[in-house]
């Protein structure tokens, strides 16, 4: 249970040390070939970098790799992975456009 103090990144910073939250990340992380310690630098800054990208309000969030570093995104990924089994679970998708294709990812995934 994550208390109710502090601002979001502190939420989020108390989130992430779940170890459900831990299993996601690691499995995002050799998913896509990267660096465990590396990626975990990124939550602390999660909800900042968020904060420079606002897009419009459309119901579903997409996080588009040109926005975020790898790191930033696998963090990303994993707290909506996370939350996608929570009651009232925000929809998200993932679109993935170095490697050439689209790929979509969900709560319902």
């Amino acid at each position: 249970m994550v208390k109710n103090k502090g601002g979001v990144q502190s939420k989020l910073n108390a989130l992430a040390r779940t170890s459900e939250f831990q299993r996601i990340l690691q499995q995002e992380v050799k998913d896509h070939k990267l660096v465990l310690q590396d990626v975990q630098k990124c939550v602390g800054t999660i909800y900042r970098e968020v904060c420079k990208r606002p897009h419009g309000n459309t119901g579903f969030i997409t996080l588009n790799e040109g926005e975020f570093t790898m790191g930033e995104l696998v963090v990303l990924i994993s707290f909506f992975r996370l939350q996608s089994k929570w009651a009232n679970a925000l929809d998200w998708k993932a679109i993935w456009k170095k490697c050439g294709k689209r790929e979509g990812l969900s709560a319902q995934d």
